[in-house]
């Protein structure tokens, strides 16, 4: 490869830069997180819980997406249809993570 693309920001490629960027968003947030997690508990659980269910939630969000993107074809709205689109995605995503660790919990009863 050239060595131009070893300094490029993009996307497509692990550049050092990228990797640089990723352990310093990692650091910043290994530091911040507590403090949010202590002024807003509600606001933390609700990502942690998507995070513990990460495959669940990616399987899920992948119809979503589908889906999503059938309406928006079917029904060019505007705003309000990709406001309420992404709005029923989030809580889609919410209800999966949350139904995904009550399986478990009744699992671990039994």
């Amino acid at each position: 490869p050239s060595p131009k693309l070893l300094f490029i920001n993009g996307k497509t490629f692990a550049t050092p830069i990228r990797v640089i960027q990723f352990l310093a968003l990692v650091a910043v947030m290994s530091v911040v997180y507590p403090y949010i997690a202590r002024a807003v508990p509600n606001f933390v659980k609700y990502p942690s819980m998507l995070g513990r269910n990460s495959l669940e939630v990616f399987c899920a969000a992948s119809l979503l997406s589908l889906w999503s993107q059938i309406i928006r074809y079917a029904w060019p709205g505007g705003i309000v249809l990709d406001t309420l689109i992404l709005a029923m995605g989030i809580f889609l995503m919410g209800l999966v993570a949350w139904l995904t660790e009550w399986r478990d919990r009744v699992v671990r009863k039994s």
